[in-house]
């Protein structure tokens, strides 16, 4: 037999507390992320460079307006209610252009990599979705005017997220060959 004060002490000790989780999704922001970008390349008549950002917070459209120079392609546009992307090529530590964006003013984002301003570099947007943008080449200023990638050059990717509120870059060197 247990004596009465120690069977206060266990039905004390056998409380059960209940604790009650709320679990709550993370918020949502305008702020974009690149989590990859992958190449494709083909060596087809003009050479074909598909390259696919993959990530989160992209939008679900741009604005876009002809490239300047007439070679084909397009820019984004940074405005207040549209997506938009850049691409800087760096090769030896210097940037050789920029492309894929028109902006009343330059950007630095980092890098080594200034976007926007003029540029005649537009882009082929294949696809833009919130998790991913397909761009299927550039506009005829690469090679036609002397832009080029080349082998192990530093390619800077910008995303400017819904309404521009904030901007993501990813940094990869290029292994294709020359294009």
């Amino acid at each position: 037999m247990i004596p009465m004060s120690r069977m206060a002490v266990l039905s004390t000790l056998l409380i059960v507390v209940v604790v009650t989780l709320t679990v709550t999704s993370a918020k949502a922001t305008d702020s974009p992320a690149i989590y990859s970008v992958t190449f494709t390349y083909s060596p087809s008549a003009p050479p074909w460079l598909t390259m696919t950002i993959n990530g989160v917070g992209f939008g679900n459209g741009v604005g876009f307006v002809a490239a300047n120079g007439g070679y084909g392609g397009i820019d984004t546009v940074k405005s207040g209610t549209t997506a938009s992307l850049g691409i800087c090529d760096i090769r030896g530590g210097v940037q050789q252009w920029n492309a894929g964006g028109k902006y009343t003013s330059s950007i630095n984002v980092g890098h080594g990599c200034t976007v926007g301003g003029y540029n005649a570099i537009g882009v082929y947007l294949d696809a833009w979705t919130s998790t991913k943008v397909v761009l299927g080449g550039f506009g005829g200023a690469i090679p036609k005017d002397g832009y080029h990638i080349h082998t192990g050059d530093t390619l800077v990717f910008v995303v400017f997220g819904p309404s521009n509120s904030g901007y993501s870059t990813y940094v990869t060197n290029y292994l294709g060959p020359t294009v």
